[in-house]
C-alpha cells in the first residue's frame, strides 16, 4: 500500500492542524481519501477536482475571507462529503459557501453555512446548477444572495434536505 493510501485508525487518509496548507492536502489527496481537520481556521476558496471527505475534528472553520466561494465543484462524476466544518467568508457570483456547477454529488453534513454571499445571482449559502447537493443536520443562516440568501437550486440540480435549518 503506498503512504498515500494508508488509512489511519480513525478512518483519516490524511489529518491536518491549522497550520497545514489545506488546498496542497486536497491536491496531493488520493481521489475518495478523507482528509481529517483538526481544530482551527482554514483558508478556504478551494475548487474540488476529485472524490474526497473533509471531516472536521473538532470546532473547524473553513474560510475564504470574502475572496471567492469557500468550495467550488465545477467537474462531472465526483463526490464530495463534508463533515462537522463551518463554512464561511465566501463571496462568489452565485454560491458563497458552495458553488456546484458540475454533474457531481455534494453531502454536507453537521454543517454550519454563515456569513457567506452571492455578490451577482443568488444561493449566498449554495447555488447549485447540475448534480445533487444534500445537506443533513446542517445550519443554514445569515448568508446574502440577490436571489436566495441561502440556498438557490437552479437548472438540472437537486436538493435533499434532511433535519436541517435554514433561515435568513
Amino acid at each position: 500500500v503506498s503512504p498515500e493510501a494508508r488509512v489511519n485508525p480513525d478512518g483519516c487518509t490524511r489529518t491536518l492542524t491549522s497550520s497545514d496548507d489545506l488546498g496542497a492536502a486536497l491536491e496531493a489527496l488520493p481521489d475518495r481519501g478523507v482528509l481529517c481537520l483538526q481544530a482551527g481556521t482554514y483558508e478556504g476558496g478551494l475548487r474540488l477536482t476529485r472524490s474526497v471527505t473533509l471531516r472536521g475534528l473538532g470546532e473547524v472553520v473553513v474560510d475564504a475571507d470574502d475572496r471567492r466561494a469557500v468550495l467550488d465543484v465545477a467537474v462531472d462524476g465526483i463526490v464530495v462529503v463534508v463533515e462537522r466544518v463551518t463554512l464561511t467568508g465566501g463571496s462568489a457570483p452565485s454560491g458563497g459557501a458552495l458553488a456546484l456547477t458540475g454533474r457531481s454529488d455534494v453531502s454536507l453534513r453537521d454543517v454550519r453555512l454563515e456569513g457567506n454571499r452571492a455578490r451577482q445571482g443568488g444561493g449566498g449559502a449554495v447555488y447549485a446548477e447540475q448534480g445533487t447537493v444534500t445537506l443533513t443536520r446542517c445550519r443554514v443562516q445569515d448568508n446574502e444572495g440577490g436571489k436566495a440568501a441561502g440556498v438557490l437550486v437552479d437548472s438540472v440540480a437537486e436538493l435533499v434536505i434532511e433535519d436541517s435549518l435554514l433561515t435568513g
